[in-house]
């Protein structure tokens, strides 16, 4: 009988750590599950944020190409000889035609500083 009474005394014993333990690991699984989706909300803000720059990069070198093609094309249009267009060809005084040119040119950049 008392040995019966022992093991009756280590099963209550043993059921109520099982309870607590259960009961311990649901609510340290609750913590962790909240720390798991901030976790997952920070990743996902740090992925767009750095999408974002890298689509600012493409576009700033976008611009940047963009603006030194068309100063080479003032350089050479300053540095080329007026007389060579076809516009000359046609009439038009070698400085109008460079006029032209020059405004076109700066036209083309005003917009892209």
């Amino acid at each position: 009988k008392q040995w019966y009474q022992r093991r009756v005394a280590i099963t209550a014993g043993t059921n109520t750590n099982t309870e607590l333990l259960e009961h311990l690991v649901e609510s340290k699984e609750e913590i962790f599950n909240e720390s798991i989706k901030e976790y997952q909300l920070y990743i996902s803000l740090v992925k767009n944020v750095l999408k974002h720059r890298d689509q600012m990069h493409i576009t700033r070198d976008f611009y940047t190409e963009t603006i030194l093609s068309k100063q080479k094309d003032l350089e050479k249009l300053e540095a080329s000889e007026p007389g060579k267009s076809i516009a000359t060809f046609f009439g038009k005084s070698k400085e109008q035609v460079k006029k032209e040119k020059s405004t076109d040119c700066d036209s083309a950049l005003i917009p892209l500083l």
